[in-house]
This record gives structure tokens, C-alpha cells and sequence, in this order.
């Protein structure tokens, strides 16, 4: 009894809104526990949400998906741009493989 009380307040406090921010929260790359702390929910009641609520795990799942593609995007640019710059500064200093 006491155990689906807790239960029952556990879910009450996980509502809509609180869903969406730390979904949103995910999708800005924070994990689990800090997402959840953020918005002001205990871990353990996303992990108890996510087994209920099957259509917040995949949209937690996508989250997470989407942030690590984002960061991973990110990355690639990061180092495109670096491979370039050293490209130009090779080129200004004359140090380009010619072939004679």
C-alpha cells in the first residue's frame, strides 16, 4: 500500500511539463542524473517513468541520440576546420608537397 502510494506521488510529480524539460534537457547533451536534478525530479523517477511510459523511453532514447550526433557533428566540423587552417598556414609558408 505504502509502495503504490509512493508510487502514484512519484508519478504525479512527473508531469507533462516536466517531461518535456528534461527532454529538452537531454537534447542539450546533459545526461540522465544531471538532466533529472535540473529539473527537479530524482533519477530514480525517470528510470521508474521510462519503464511505465514507454513512448517517454523512446523519446528519451531519441533525445540522446540526436544530441550525441549533434556533438559528434560538431566534432567533425571542428576538426575540418582545424585540418584547413593548417592547410593555409602550410601554403603561406611554402611548405606544400610540389612536385617538381
Amino acid at each position: 500500500m505504502l509502495l503504490q502510494m509512493l508510487h502514484t506521488y512519484c508519478m504525479k510529480k512527473m508531469s507533462d511539463h516536466r517531461k518535456q524539460a528534461y527532454l529538452g534537457e537531454i537534447a542539450k547533451g546533459v545526461g540522465r542524473c544531471r538532466a533529472a536534478r535540473n529539473v527537479g525530479i530524482d533519477r530514480t523517477t525517470i528510470f521508474r517513468t521510462m519503464r511505465k511510459d514507454k513512448d517517454f523511453a523512446i523519446a528519451v532514447e531519441r533525445a540522446e541520440m540526436e544530441a550525441a550526433q549533434e556533438a559528434f557533428g560538431k566534432k567533425k566540423a571542428q576538426r575540418e576546420r582545424e585540418r584547413l587552417r593548417k592547410q593555409e598556414i602550410k601554403r603561406r609558408l611554402g611548405l606544400t608537397n610540389r612536385r617538381v
